[in-house]
């Protein structure tokens, strides 16, 4: 299905359901936005049941998300909360503040709760798995929750579902992957992929509530492997222009987007999300607190931006990043600027996170979209560059955000995307994020529609000391001339292997004639002092 139909077929079908916000909405461009949604949602409504308890391991964790799910399906009806943690907890007040009216009952008791929905269930039948097995039957077992409504049960409590008066209807370790697919894909939707493998264990309520399907390929090689040839099988099945939910898992990170890409598709890295059955309800109320202030450029002076990587990341973002205290909860934070990518699906998926980013922010930190937009995708494999491009700026729109971070293969030839990204109204341009430690551009810039679209020019990626860095950083910014792309440089930092305490060490150490600015700040003076045209010698 092409760009036009998916929306127009969503959209019609949350109307349908009575999830979907905007229907009847009035011409108001900023309603419009905001009330336009890709991914479906589930309102608590009358009572929700938090569970509080601990799981004695994943399998336990796994078996109640699918029971979450099938409740999810009865919008207007209950629900249950997987207080995981200390960041779930923090959702859990979002909601209540949301939902005022909704009644909240907290328990540990995990059994009552398959107990109190057991009617939620069909024929209370459940479907057996292994949870430690190789040959993906939690997988199997999750889409013939998605298909028959029954709920999942690993082998280890077999009895004690039993003991309640479930039912054994099917064995998901007794069939492949590609068997399983084949026997009950008429019976699920095909607007979403979840790909999730044995070592992970989120998005379970969201698949099954959504009636999709979930498998994972099984093998690393790309070119002619059997994994490959039944993700295909299976993409060939899908809509065109939908999310996958997780990642690759034993493929390389570069060769699963390839893959995403080519067969029409963008990834979401959301495989330990838990709970978005109830987190898609939430809408966003915050705003950025601070825009970014127009900087004057001087003479003599080399303008640098530094950029936390990760912003595709919706998992991550769901987890202690916003908190942790290496990152955006650390207490450097304000005393230089920063910029933070930042999943612009979260508007929909888990927005309590982009209201708690918003609400506090200091005027030193700025944002931009993770990634490449919408989700994790290589614009130049990817076959409707319209609708990547549209659906970029509707969640740019609805998160706030104005500069987008594309990871791509760089091929100058091979870059007519961004004229579908340069004429869309919320996009102001972006950076490529290309090459080893995505700094492989070297100061190029292209222009669409008079927005830059500049390369990262430096990273700081796995250094070997403090002193390494201030030398290759001083060496990028030996130009400095605000007229020419090359006085401008985005610094990469990756978030796994160096944190806001390593940057406060590093920007004590810097040049005087090196400027530190956000990444808003740099591609608006690219935009105001450097002439439009290309620059491509790398």
């Amino acid at each position: 299905m092409k760009k036009l139909a998916l929306v127009l077929g969503l959209l019609l079908t949350l109307c349908s359901l009575g999830i979907f916000a905007g229907c009847g909405q009035g011409p108001n461009d900023e309603e419009t936005v905001q009330n336009t949604h890709y991914f479906p949602a589930a309102e608590p409504a009358d009572e929700v049941y938090v569970f509080t308890g601990t799981f004695a391991d994943n399998a336990q964790r796994e078996m109640l998300s699918a029971l979450q799910g099938l409740i999810a399906r009865d919008t207007g009806e209950s629900g249950i909360y997987i207080a995981l943690d200390e960041n779930y907890l923090r959702y859990y007040d979002s909601l209540k503040e949301a939902y005022p009216d909704t009644t909240w009952y907290e328990t540990d008791d995990l059994w009552s709760l398959f107990e109190i929905f057991s009617s939620s269930v069909t024929d209370m039948g459940y479907t057996l798995y292994k949870s430690t097995n190789a040959d993906m039957s939690r997988n199997n077992a999750v889409t013939l929750a998605s298909a028959e409504g029954w709920a999942i049960c690993d082998e280890a409590y077999k009895v004690r579902l039993e003991e309640l008066g479930y039912v054994q209807k099917a064995d998901g370790s007794s069939m492949t992957q590609e068997e399983c697919f084949d026997a009950y894909k008429d019976k699920l939707n095909n607007d979403m992929i979840f790909h999730l493998h044995n070592t992970f264990d989120g998005n379970i309520d969201y698949c099954i509530m959504t009636k999709n399907y979930m498998f994972a390929i099984e093998d690393s090689a790309y070119v002619g492997s059997p994994g490959l040839a039944f993700f295909e099988k299976v993409m060939d099945w899908a809509e065109d222009n939908i999310p996958i939910f997780g990642t690759g898992g034993n493929v390389n990170e570069d060769t699963y987007t390839s893959i995403v890409s080519i067969n029409g598709a963008y990834n979401l890295p959301s495989e330990w999300a838990q709970n978005l059955s109830i987190l898609a309800a939430l809408q966003k109320t915050a705003k950025p607190k601070y825009e970014d202030a127009l900087i004057t450029p001087e003479e003599g002076k080399h303008y640098m931006a530094f950029y936390l990587t990760d912003g595709d990341n919706v998992q991550i973002q769901m987890g202690t990043f916003p908190y942790d205290e290496r990152y955006f909860g650390s207490s450097y934070r304000g005393e230089f600027p920063m910029t933070w990518g930042i999943a612009p699906t979260l508007a929909d998926l888990c927005s309590p996170v982009l209201d708690y980013y918003y609400e506090n922010m200091t005027r030193q930190d700025s944002f931009i979209a993770g990634p490449s937009g919408i989700g994790y995708c290589h614009p130049s494999n990817y076959s409707d560059a319209e609708f990547l491009a549209e659906a970029t700026d509707l969640y740019m729109a609805k998160a706030g955000l104005r500069y987008v971070n594309i990871i791509d293969m760089l091929d100058p030839q091979n870059i007519s995307y961004l004229d579908a990204f340069g004429k869309q109204e919320h996009i102001d341009g972006g950076f490529f994020a290309t090459g080893v430690s995505y700094a492989g551009g070297n100061h190029s810039v292209y222009w669409s529609n008079g927005k830059p679209f500049v390369t990262i020019a430096d990273a700081i990626w796995n250094e070997i000391s403090l002193q390494n860095s201030v030398a290759h950083i001083t060496e990028t910014a030996s130009v400095k001339d605000y007229t020419d792309i090359a006085g401008y440089s985005l610094v990469c930092v990756h978030a796994w292997s160096h944190d806001m305490s390593y940057l406060n060490s590093l920007f004590e150490l810097l040049p005087n004639d090196i400027e530190l600015v956000t990444v808003n700040q740099l591609l608006d003076m690219v935009s105001r002092y450097v002439p439009q045209e290309d620059v491509t010698d790398f």
